[in-house]
């Protein structure tokens, strides 16, 4: 069964994001810094506090640049002229708790503590890296404190709450935040948390209550917003959903991507007058706008249309390159190889996205299984390449197309050539660990990836490809520990908490563990079919058959046609003793061209129950 990981290899790096969510910021490279700074030459007049302020104010616009190990270098120099500051030291532990360093992060808030054993800041820092050491009885001790001291304290009670969950202690996990609503009655981000822990806990009608009333409170608040509208999509309750966004659109009237959802919701509720409004509203404020409707009809798998309206904006705007390129992307998703190439070569020399357009033309070839061309047409991208983010792109299409030419050692060899150039560049470490793994040098594979990751060891990209690695080797505990370590370094990451809750219920294991990841991910990220069918997975895994079907069932309206999800909706089906109807959802499956291994378990479904000779 395909797990949910989400490639890190993005096919067009210029690809508008989803009008709800937002990409994860990179990890920034953890680097060990010594112990001690020697205390930089300054003019004696000026006053150590006025020096302190200095190298503070350093450190905010370094860390604002993402710059934590010039951000880290500053805030101890501001120490050495103001070393009993429990903020700074709070301040520095918070970035050594980024950066990994927790041994670190931890001697600063006991430094802060020392000063000032109820500085809240540094209380919650002392928590945090108490939960990283594995001291959970500690940890709680600390945010008990907290609230003791603050007993307003929003965060304090979330943290204290999640690791009452974590110990499978749902009633005291739901006494804390109960308790934190009641002593922040007016806090809408209360309402929204409590509502998030009935939802993880499966109880969506006191969770859609709950997010109501936080929505009352705050009623262009974009998190409950997008969670509640999120839920009511799941659910098929539409026009719900569409009554809950329309408070977005009076905080963002103009918003082309709030537009493009709501026409989306129309759509999926049937109502097209009223979708076709708003994308009339998107095509007068710019023909740019092209792009999202063609988007949000690809969202719903309906890629005639999509193509439509990127081909008549083409007619009069032939110079169009980055619609043309989109709409070779829609071509591409049809798996229509022929016309996405013909529309790749229409993209002129002097266009600034040639260059995307020949990798694209290398990966359409490829699955056409024209290799040699794909080798020649990639091999060509990587002289018109400016960047190393453009060669990390190219090498992975041209690694696959020497593993399936099964030309592993000339593969490996251009690997190498590249590496030499570029030692850098973490996009050929992972390209050069997929060939070795597809040439069978499996251990190989893993040991390039964790000598990698030494170097690199918060890169979630090649945490992903290692967690994966191990998944397809059938080490699934290994797989596991290293998305948890996704997890720690990014908490909110939907696709990893997803991976870890769907990969324990394929397994049989902690199940409630599995329901909870799963349904955080989804909060995370409430318009995600593949998370909701993950969970409409779970239920069938613990035989909640009818429940089940219900999930997969909204998995399928919000992700039509993808072959994994039809294919679950038929297994509940069938659990259910539904036959035929389970055999017409394998039928229109195999309809939506699935990839061969997909295809592969839909076929022996139906052979199971005397269907032959499918074409």
């Amino acid at each position: 069964m395909a797990k949910r990981v989400f490639s890190a290899a993005l096919l067009m790096g210029t690809m508008a994001g989803c009008c709800i969510g937002c990409l994860p910021k990179p990890a920034l490279p953890t680097t060990v810094l010594s112990e001690q700074v020697a205390a930089p030459a300054e003019p004696e007049a000026r006053p150590p506090h006025a020096l302190a302020i200095e190298h503070y104010l350093k450190s905010q616009l370094r860390g604002r640049l993402g710059q934590s190990r010039a951000a880290i270098e500053e805030l101890r120099k501001a120490l050495i002229y103001d070393h009993d500051s429990p903020y700074l030291h709070a301040r520095l532990g918070a970035f050594y708790a980024h950066e990994g360093l927790w041994r670190l992060a931890s001697k600063e808030a006991q430094l802060a503590l020392k000063t000032d054993p109820t500085y809240v800041p540094a209380i919650l820092m002392q928590g945090r890296t108490q939960v990283h050491f594995g001291k959970i009885a500690q940890a709680i001790a600390s945010y008990q404190q907290i609230l003791k001291i603050d007993p307003q304290n929003i965060d304090a009670y979330i943290k204290l709450a999640h690791l009452f969950l974590n110990q499978n202690q749902k009633d005291q996990a739901l006494a804390t935040l109960t308790r934190m609503t009641q002593t922040n009655p007016e806090s809408g981000e209360g309402f929204r948390r409590l509502a998030d822990l009935y939802f993880e806990n499966g109880e969506e009608t006191r969770a859609e209550a709950n997010y109501r009333r936080a929505l009352l409170l705050a009623p262009y608040d974009t998190d409950t917003t997008r969670v509640l509208t999120g839920l009511f999509e799941q659910q098929g309750r539409y026009h719900e959903a569409i009554k809950v966004f329309i408070d977005a659109l009076e905080s963002s009237p103009q918003n082309p991507y709030y537009l493009s959802y709501m026409a989306t919701l129309y759509l999926k509720a049937g109502d097209e007058q009223s979708a076709n409004a708003y994308f009339d509203q998107l095509r007068d404020e710019s023909p740019d706008n092209a792009r999202l409707i063609a988007h949000a009809y690809s969202r719903l798998n309906r890629y005639p249309q999509a193509i439509r309206e990127l081909t008549e904006l083409l007619k009069n705007n032939p110079h169009y390159h980055n619609e043309r390129l989109l709409l070779a992307i829609m071509y591409e998703e049809r798996k229509d190889w022929d016309q996405a190439i013909a529309h790749l070569q229409l993209i002129p020399r002097q266009a600034k996205i040639y260059f995307n357009a020949q990798v694209n033309i290398g990966y359409c070839l490829r699955h056409q299984r024209k290799f040699d061309l794909a080798e020649q047409s990639l091999l060509q991208a990587i002289e018109l390449s400016r960047s190393e983010d453009d060669l990390g792109r190219v090498y992975r299409i041209l690694a696959e197309v020497y593993a399936q030419k099964k030309q592993f050692e000339k593969g490996l060899q251009v690997m190498e050539q590249a590496l030499a150039k570029h030692p850098a560049l973490l996009d050929l470490a992972e390209a050069k660990a997929n060939l070795l793994y597809e040439a069978g040098q499996r251990e190989k594979s893993i040991g390039l990836l964790e000598d990698t990751l030494k170097n690199n060891p918060r890169n979630i990209s090649l945490l992903y490809l290692l967690s994966a690695t191990h998944e397809r080797m059938g080490q699934i505990d290994k797989s596991i520990e290293v998305m948890r370590r996704v997890v720690e370094i990014d908490p909110n990451n939907a696709s990893a908490l997803n991976f870890i809750g769907y990969t324990l219920a394929d397994q049989g294991q902690k199940l409630a563990e599995a329901e909870r990841l799963i349904r955080r991910a989804l909060l995370l990220n409430p318009g995600n079919g593949a998370i909701t069918d993950s969970l409409g997975w779970l239920l069938y895994r613990i035989g909640k058959y009818e429940h089940a079907l219900d999930y997969l069932r909204r998995a399928d309206r919000i992700s039509p046609g993808e072959a994994v999800i039809i294919m679950h909706v038929g297994d509940a089906l069938l659990k259910l003793g539904q036959r035929k109807a389970a055999i017409d959802e394998y039928r229109r499956a195999l309809t939506t061209h699935p990839i061969p291994r997909d295809r592969d378990e839909i076929i022996k479904r139906l052979e199971k129950l005397g269907i032959k000779n499918q074409s």
